[in-house]
């Protein structure tokens, strides 16, 4: 139950412009409440009602002559005209507070690499090339494609990346969602980093023949994109670069299975291969 109200929280907040309707109807409570107590116009009580308004005409004993019915229509008359007032006071002032903290939170969590998030935004094909062997032992490369997601956190403003990785002859189908992003727009071409451990779950198979008793195994791989030279300010369609397999992990896997099947054990494989972005 803690965990569901807290992720309903988390979700409500994520929402600027609820957050900002929050903050106003709030303030302008705390604003009116504390200018009316102030000035005279509200009294709380210990008992409920807690909060009555004291029309200022009961502090007032100049008008003698007037008949208790006078006395209490010019009574109702200033009170109806003191929540009148206060009620349009509190709309006016939440109206205001809510634009205001809305555009407040809004311009705290952009920045200057907020036009360049925008152009990433969206639905990406991404195709890598990684190094395996023939059944003669020879290097050859092959290719695999697949879909990632880039996208703008709602409270953070900046990027990251669902990825859904296919199932191939050692791996079994996986996702991650990817946070370390880096943007460089001073460097030429402009420039995409990311860095991630990804938890890839290994084929029975694959378990069995290289004597693994784990699940899955974690390999770090980091990559560089390149913009295109004349990227411009609109949606970015292509992006090219490396990755690199920086612990070896996944290469060295690799090599293991291929031993099982004739591989020479002197020969290796690089640990990078190229990859591209692009909009399917």
């Amino acid at each position: 139950m803690k965990d569901i109200l807290k992720m309903l929280i988390e979700k409500f907040f994520s929402i600027r412009i609820l957050t900002a309707l929050l903050c106003g109807l709030v303030t302008s409570l705390l604003l009116i409440l504390s200018v009316g107590t102030l000035a005279g116009a509200y009294k709380f009580q210990k008992e409920p009602p807690w909060l009555v308004i004291t029309p200022v005409y009961e502090e007032k004993n100049s008008i003698a002559t007037q008949s208790k019915s006078d006395n209490a229509i010019v009574k109702s008359i200033e009170v109806m005209g003191m929540r009148f007032s206060a009620i349009t006071l509190f709309i006016i002032t939440f109206v205001f507070l809510t634009i205001l903290i809305y555009i407040f939170i809004k311009s705290e969590r952009e920045d200057i690499f907020t036009p360049v998030r925008k152009r990433l935004r969206g639905h990406w094909r991404v195709e890598y090339e990684y190094w395996d062997f023939d059944t003669s032992g020879n290097e050859i490369i092959k290719n695999k494609a697949e879909e990632f997601d880039i996208k703008i956190d709602d409270i953070t403003q900046k990027l990251f990346i669902l990825a859904k990785n296919t199932e191939d002859d050692m791996y079994e189908s996986s996702s991650a969602k990817i946070t370390d992003i880096g943007i460089n727009t001073t460097c030429h071409p402009k420039r995409l980093t990311y860095y991630h451990e990804f938890m890839v779950p290994l084929k029975a198979q694959v378990r069995e023949i290289l004597k693994d008793q784990q699940n899955e195994i974690k390999i770090p791989v980091f990559c560089v994109l390149y913009f295109p030279e004349d990227d411009g300010d609109q949606e970015l369609k292509f992006l090219q670069g490396t990755w690199y397999d920086l612990q070896g992990i996944h290469t060295q896997l690799r090599e293991q299975w291929a031993r099982q099947h004739g591989l020479p054990v002197d020969e290796h494989l690089p640990q990078m291969g190229k990859m591209s972005f692009s909009r399917p």
